[in-house]
């Protein structure tokens, strides 16, 4: 489990860590990150990631976009270990819903996905990403990576998992065998 976790708050900021990038473990389409992965880009040179909200998708047409800037990841905080890479994230309380935000991280609702610059990601046939140049990180509901995913995201679709048995996003995020799933 990676929950995205509250760190500190102030009136104006709120700082919240997780892994932005877990090693090992394989997203919904078979890709992984590991420790030979390269990550280092103009935006980790500069030591500032901008953080948004479900990579500035709006598919209701509600007004999100990726100049919806929450935040920004503090690169000099980036701990590498076994497990993946650790960062905090200082996201502007003043930015538009992240108070809203930040009870969906206490929930343990909210995930991240981390977005490389376009055009210059590399993999093996096997699914290991070799070259992701990192440029943002998103807040996010779905992340493709199952063990971005908070506690009670998991166990909502465990519950959805036992009524649709079939469906390989589910069967993916919660470990099942995807031998019998047929949708996605």
């Amino acid at each position: 489990m990676n929950n995205l976790k509250a760190l500190s708050k102030t009136n104006t900021e709120l700082i919240v860590g997780n892994y932005m990038v877990l090693f090992g473990g394989r997203d919904l389409v078979g890709e992984y990150f590991t420790k030979n992965t390269q990550f280092d880009s103009n935006y980790t040179n500069i030591g500032m990631l901008y953080v948004d909200f479900e990579h500035g998708l709006d598919p209701d047409d509600l007004g999100n976009d990726d100049s919806n800037v929450l935040g920004v990841v503090d690169w000099k905080s980036a701990k590498v270990d076994e497990k993946g890479i650790f960062v905090e994230r200082i996201l502007n309380r003043r930015a538009s819903y992240v108070d809203y935000l930040s009870e969906l991280i206490d929930a343990g609702v909210i995930g991240t996905s981390s977005e490389a610059v376009r055009g210059k990601t590399a993999k093996n046939q096997d699914g290991e990403i070799t070259l992701w140049p990192l440029k943002r990180d998103s807040l996010t509901v779905t992340p493709m990576e199952p063990r971005m995913a908070g506690g009670n995201v998991l166990a909502a679709a465990k519950s959805l998992a036992a009524v649709f048995p079939n469906n390989k996003g589910l069967a993916v995020m919660t470990g099942a065998s995807i031998e019998d799933a047929t949708t996605g």
